[in-house]
């Protein structure tokens, strides 16, 4: 492993480009759905854990994941569409008898 020097963003071409596609990813991804931007964490978290699973990598037909963990294609059958509304169950046991269940 080699080091770079501090604030030579140059000398690590390969990081800052993936770090330019996360952010560039995350961006897209809050501004289509017109999120705040306060959120730009999960936008950037979720960018990277998608394409950790779907992005094109040197080997043609695997995914980064696979490569990595050497294990069959992982399933991206629970992927939902990032910004969709959604609503979180309150168990009976959490919630008192006027409020909402979810």
């Amino acid at each position: 492993m080699r080091t770079a020097m501090p604030y030579t963003p140059e000398q690590n071409g390969v990081a800052e480009r993936e770090n330019r596609i996360l952010v560039e990813t995350g961006r897209s991804m809050l501004h289509s759905k017109d999120l705040p931007l306060y959120l730009w964490a999960e936008a950037v978290n979720t960018a990277c854990y998608v394409l950790n699973r779907t992005g094109p990598t040197t080997v043609k037909g695997k995914s980064p994941m696979e490569l990595w963990f050497k294990r069959d294609p992982v399933s991206i059958n629970h992927f939902h569409v990032f910004g969709t509304e959604c609503f979180v169950h309150v168990p009976k046991q959490r919630r008192r008898k006027w409020e909402k269940k979810s």
